[in-house]
């Protein structure tokens, strides 16, 4: 297969890339790695995946516009625990406790255990 590439929300996405995890046993990572390029929603994402998965190439380059919606990711470095929240717009914004946007994204991680975590220990800094 040739380096096909796609394009979401002016992202490049390299298909072979896609294709290589996938060849892993790697889907998870592959969805994600849309996600995360892209900022479209997961189920957007997932169906990316799975036509890749498939081999439905068709119309993979030409470019394709999602709406955004909000989000919060979580990521664990080590230690480190780091929040952010994505906009309608897609634009990402890495919250603290201390931020205004803190209760909004406590309300929307619900009853996350990381996010109690890091706002314990953030506050006992």
């Amino acid at each position: 297969m040739t380096n096909k590439k796609m394009t979401i929300n002016g992202v490049d996405l390299d298909i072979k890339e896609i294709t290589d995890l996938l060849n892993q046993n790697r889907e998870i990572e592959a969805i994600k790695l849309v996600l995360d390029k892209t900022k479209i929603s997961l189920k957007d994402s997932k169906n990316i995946v799975d036509n890749i998965k498939k081999g439905n190439y068709e119309n993979l380059s030409n470019p394709i516009t999602t709406t955004n919606k909000e989000r919060v990711t979580i990521k664990r470095n080590g230690n480190e625990i780091i929040v952010a929240y994505f906009d309608d717009k897609g634009n990402e914004h890495i919250v603290t406790p201390y931020d205004t946007l803190w209760e909004k994204v406590k309300s929307m991680a619900k009853d996350n255990e990381t996010i109690k975590e890091y706002e314990r220990t953030f506050r006992g800094r």
